[in-house]
């Protein structure tokens, strides 16, 4: 059997909008967010550090006001770093979707990334969307080991998955360069999780790593990827431009601090 890239090809976003919760979050999503969002026009949209403020509503009625369903974690309670998830009306066609999360509450032997997984058909394929934005802290040894149990998570709850799916967020993974590998940092807290362990255990289940060759998405390092399995991931770019909009604010809490990371993709089909 070979596989084929279908000749249907649907864009994505993924942003971390740097609502930092616990750190002086604004009560309302700051409207550089949807200005650009809106101006992107992606098919489907995965944002990190979103955070159930006050005025969090006000956002999504404006989101589906341009289209879209928005899906997020309705367990959670507010002021709490979470994944939201939105999916143009016409993609999803009409078709129940299904949410899933993770585990709320870490244990010493499990810890858990922010996440949301959304599960629908798409022209008959099972398509899974996943946020995901591995936690930290202060960027210890002890730290990155804690990151690693979160992408152990995540890993063995996507190696599980039937279907297309495709991962989106922010991974925290440190700096790094290119040619370096897992056994580049010894002696170092990324000898415990990095770039190239991501791609090494991406790989092992399955998944291809994507990540732009240009810019960082975070300062001059490049923290959010896409991870693929059974889709064609097409021109993965860091796009910076929202920084010139008038209302953006350099280093400011609520403004986004990451770049806007955009792709575009087509699912794999099979004869």
């Amino acid at each position: 059997m070979k596989k084929y890239s279908s000749n249907e090809k649907l864009t994505m976003m993924s942003w971390n909008i740097n609502q930092r919760s616990g750190f002086g979050g604004k009560e309302n999503i700051a409207p550089i967010v949807f200005e650009e969002i809106k101006e992107n026009n992606s098919d489907i949209i995965v944002l990190c550090e979103f955070v159930k403020l006050t005025g969090y509503n006000s956002f999504i009625v404006q989101l589906e006001g341009i289209g879209y369903v928005v899906m997020c974690d309705y367990r959670r309670d507010k002021r709490v770093n979470e994944i939201l998830i939105a999916i143009k009306k016409e993609i999803l066609q009409g078709n129940d979707f299904i949410i899933n999360t993770l585990p709320n509450v870490d244990t010493e032997t499990n810890l858990y990334p922010n996440f949301l997984h959304v599960r629908f058909k798409y022209n008959g394929k099972e398509l899974n969307i996943i946020g995901a934005r591995i936690r930290i802290s202060n960027s210890s040894s002890s730290d990155f080991q804690e990151r690693r149990l979160q992408l152990d998570s995540l890993t063995k709850y996507v190696d599980k998955l039937n279907g297309a799916t495709i991962i989106a967020g922010d991974f925290n993974n440190g700096y790094f360069k290119e040619g370096e590998t897992s056994s580049s940092y010894s002696g170092k807290s990324r000898e415990f999780y990095s770039y190239p362990l991501l791609k090494e255990e991406s790989k092992a289940i399955g998944f291809e790593l994507h990540t732009p060759k240009e810019n960082g998405s975070w300062r001059n390092i490049k923290l959010d990827h896409i991870l693929a399995k059974g889709a064609n991931i097409i021109t993965p770019i860091y796009d910076w431009g929202f920084t010139k909009r008038s209302n953006y604010k350099h280093n400011a809490i609520g403004i986004p601090d990451h770049a806007v990371l955009t792709a575009s993709f087509s699912l794999w089909r099979f004869r």
